[in-house]
């Protein structure tokens, strides 16, 4: 092994050799639109999962994807902008500050950041908004980040500035769902395309994918008015969705059912033994090749399908419960390219009709969600995914 000091002089000429060929921009600045080929970064950028395109509740088409962010240089990075470019040079998206924070988690996320820590990354959520109909075929981007000052090797780095990656969209509309409740009020919590918990988790599927499991997942809370609960809360049957069927919102076959897991009271720590357990009691439905409806956190002992059946739409599968990965009465609902949910990747998804009431201030008491006020004009929806944040209503 060479000693410390042979190690320090080879890096030493290495470098002088680097600098002498005149490759390194050392003043380079994030607003250069030029970079040369084969110029030095900071950063690695992954743009891992496949923009997909869903109608919005607001009648816009919203475009989904993530960029992740690897730092190969000696000392943390922080990024400063990210621009979404369309095939006309057009900037659809502008991150910068505090967008460009709320935007960026680490991989399993806690704290929004934009700083990349040294030899980790973190992953950036994209909702890139068009007009209904305007998506285009192919996205590039272009990056900006700094160094901190007082950086080791800073003169390594050619440019602060990264052209790219271009990605390329996928063209197939979302598929139509119907309602999985017969009638009555819904809350949508943490749904698209906000940068919150279902939006940004990432898992690892054997060490060798990266998914992104529920980028179009929605949280159904039951209201009573602008009442999610009644009395204090803090019993399951308080709350105004519990206990109500839930219905197929498609056809399909039954390929995986579970029931028995315990249903804590609200606000109490869930009980998650392995991955199984997130979904707590559910129900599985294969609608085609690769995509699978999920129906999640059912009251314990209220299934009445079985693995095989084949199921309608509208078709009772059980009762909206508290049990797995949740702390308050609600139905999770996604489509996913895979019957696992935890190693799959989450598929967009419209709903054929409902009334949309408007947009919730949501607070919280105790624990406990509270919607405050209601805002916004009502309209009739056809085709369209809720967005965060927004009441509906199924006739």
């Amino acid at each position: 092994m060479p000693s410390r000091v042979v190690r320090y002089l080879l890096v030493a000429l290495l470098l002088s050799a680097v600098f002498a060929s005149g490759s390194l921009a050392q003043n380079a600045t994030p607003e250069a639109t030029m970079v040369p080929a084969n110029t030095t970064t900071a950063l690695f950028v992954n743009a891992f999962s496949t923009p997909m395109i869903v109608a919005g509740s607001d009648g816009m088409d919203h475009i989904e994807y993530d960029l992740m962010f690897s730092n190969v240089f000696a000392s943390p990075v922080t990024l400063t902008r990210i621009e979404v470019i369309g095939p006309d040079g057009a900037v659809l998206l502008d991150l910068q500050g505090d967008a460009l924070i709320a935007s960026t988690k680490p991989l399993l996320p806690t704290e929004t950041t934009n700083i990349v820590p040294f030899s980790g990354s973190v992953a950036t959520v994209i909702d890139v908004v068009v007009p209904s109909g305007t998506a285009p075929a192919i996205l590039t981007h272009r990056i900006g980040y700094q160094l901190e000052p007082d950086a080791v090797f800073a003169a390594l780095i050619g440019t602060l500035t990264i052209p790219g990656p271009e990605v390329t969209v996928d063209p197939r509309p979302a598929m139509v769902v119907s309602s999985p409740f017969a009638d009555g009020r819904w809350l949508n919590v943490d749904g698209c395309c906000f940068a919150g918990t279902h939006r940004s988790v990432i898992t690892s599927g054997n060490g060798l994918q990266l998914h992104k499991i529920e980028t179009f997942a929605i949280d159904w809370v039951g209201l009573d008015g602008s009442d999610v609960f009644t009395g204090d809360g803090t019993k399951n049957t308080d709350y105004a969705g519990y206990g109500t069927d839930i219905l197929s919102a498609t056809a399909g076959t039954v390929v995986s059912v579970r029931d028995g897991n315990p249903e804590p009271e609200p606000n109490q720590p869930p009980i998650l033994a392995g991955p199984a357990d997130f979904s707590g009691n559910s129900v599985v439905v294969q609608v085609a090749e690769d995509v699978y409806a999920l129906y999640a956190h059912l009251q314990s002992g209220s299934v009445v399908v079985a693995v095989g059946d084949t199921v309608a739409p509208g078709q009772v599968l059980g009762k909206l419960g508290n049990s797995g990965n949740t702390t308050a009465a609600h139905l999770h609902f996604q489509l996913s390219d895979g019957p696992n949910v935890v190693t799959a990747n989450s598929l967009p998804f419209v709903i054929d009709s409902y009334q949309l009431v408007g947009d919730a201030e949501i607070a919280f008491e105790n624990g406990n969600p509270v919607v405050p006020a209601i805002t916004g004009e009502p309209s009739a929806q056809s085709n369209t995914l809720p967005l965060d944040n927004t009441v509906i209503e199924f006739p």
